[in-house]
């Protein structure tokens, strides 16, 4: 077991730092460490094949400050897209599409309904072709939360802390 995790550490770290080197942040956002210790805990789906790991992603609750495209204030719990990559020898087959909706799927939920910590250049046309998020307000702890957040059915929005406007 130990010889294990001491392996799952190994590859989460260094899907993260491909992840960070991909993006071009100036430090690694998903290490197993910083997983295990967040509050609230994040997840992290695994895409493999065989013995090879072909992208992950890392999800999460985040408490947010957000402006809404009517210019009010919304704090709230958001569940949060944190990081996303898939290996660079297999993208724009597929993987990144099955790794994301198959989280959606576990979780309940719909892209729409998402905060992103600040998406990539690759991620914003991705969710534009496959979700159809196309328009938002930026806000400034670059985070992304798409305007039909706001304005479709909120009856059919994943269960969250209630929002307080102000």
């Amino acid at each position: 077991p130990a010889k294990k995790r001491s392996q799952v550490r190994t590859v989460i770290d260094t899907l993260g730092e491909r992840s960070a080197k991909a993006q071009r942040l100036p430090s690694v956002i998903t290490t197993m460490g910083k997983v295990l210790e967040a509050k609230p805990s994040q997840s992290i789906y695994l895409c493999v094949d065989r013995s090879r790991v072909l992208g992950f992603l890392k999800f999460g609750k985040k408490h947010l400050f957000l402006t809404t495209p009517q210019g009010k204030w919304l704090e709230r719990d958001f569940d949060c897209l944190l990081d996303f990559y898939v290996h660079e020898s297999c993208q724009r087959q597929g993987i990144g599409y099955l790794l994301f909706s198959s989280m959606l799927s576990y979780q309940g939920l719909e892209a729409k309904y998402l905060a992103y910590d600040r998406p990539s250049e690759k991620l914003l046309p991705f969710l534009r072709r496959y979700f159809n998020l196309r328009s938002f307000m930026p806000q400034n702890n670059n985070y992304v939360v798409f305007d039909r957040y706001y304005h479709d059915d909120k009856s059919s929005r994943q269960k969250n802390t209630p929002s307080a406007y102000h």
